[in-house]
């Protein structure tokens, strides 16, 4: 949903929009599902490979309706990831290291 943080992965990654992938059929090795949407997640597999992976960095407090069918038959590993280790991320912070954190944090409550 924001092109401005997907930008951020530079790179070597690819990143798109998801119509545009459903558009065409394609398949990828890894997903990241981050819409906060109930049917983010159905999207997510559905442009996963066989045997790829799905990272649902997704909270929604909505049902989900998903058919697990695909991820069985596809072999598709899911994996929540909504946190990372805190006091890593602290300790990165406190290095020194040049980090532009303007470019990845564009809200914070």
């Amino acid at each position: 949903r924001n092109p401005s943080r997907m930008a951020l992965l530079g790179d070597g990654i690819r990143t798109e929009m998801s119509a545009d992938a459903i558009a065409r059929h394609d398949k990828y090795d890894i997903v990241v599902d981050a819409t906060g949407r109930p049917e983010g997640l159905d999207v997510a597999v559905s442009l996963t490979r066989a045997r790829g992976t799905v990272v649902l960095k997704s909270t929604c407090a909505g049902d989900s309706t998903l058919c697990l069918a695909p991820i069985v038959i596809n072999e598709v590993t899911v994996v929540g990831s909504r946190c990372g280790p805190t006091d890593e991320a602290l300790r990165i912070l406190a290095s020194g290291l040049d980090l532009d954190l303007d470019k990845m944090v564009t809200e914070f409550p």
